[in-house]
């Protein structure tokens, strides 16, 4: 017993067949597909990559030197998990005597996720150590371009 597989034929098979009409019909209708569809896929390619590209974040608290571990913690316990990656925290003191400590961390997230970080700045920012709280977008690292791009 032998199963047949059965296909509709494509132009160039049926102008074969002697089907001219069809054959150019057929292939009427690829044209008219490639060109429709053409302007789409360039609008498409204009599209920003977004999730696709890795996002670089830089974090910046000023807070007392009193309460220094605590928003370190607190950091620390806001900025990591399903959505960020932490690469480093620092803090240094500011102005010899003012008494007040800049706290610093430089995360990543998969993609562009700036509500996520948002919310964890607003979270210390309501702690009332903290004297200013800044976030910004930073220029990823040239080998962290190359390993997105493969």
């Amino acid at each position: 017993m032998s199963a047949a597989i059965t296909t509709r034929p494509g132009p160039s098979v049926l102008a074969g067949a002697g089907y001219i009409p069809g054959a150019a019909i057929a292939a009427a209708l690829v044209l008219a597909a490639h060109l429709a569809l053409r302007p789409i896929a360039q609008r498409v390619d204009r599209l920003p990559a977004g999730t696709e590209v890795e996002t670089a974040y830089s974090f910046r608290a000023v807070t007392r030197a009193a309460d220094e571990a605590h928003i370190r913690t607190l950091l620390v316990r806001e900025l990591t998990g399903d959505d960020f990656v932490l690469h480093s925290v620092r803090s240094h003191d500011l102005d010899g005597g003012s008494g007040l400590v800049e706290v610093t961390a430089e995360l990543q997230s998969h993609g562009r996720d700036d509500l996520a970080l948002e919310a964890a700045v607003s979270r210390l920012s309501l702690e009332p150590a903290v004297s200013s709280v800044t976030w910004t977008i930073t220029e990823p690292e040239p080998a962290l371009l190359a390993a997105a791009e493969e």
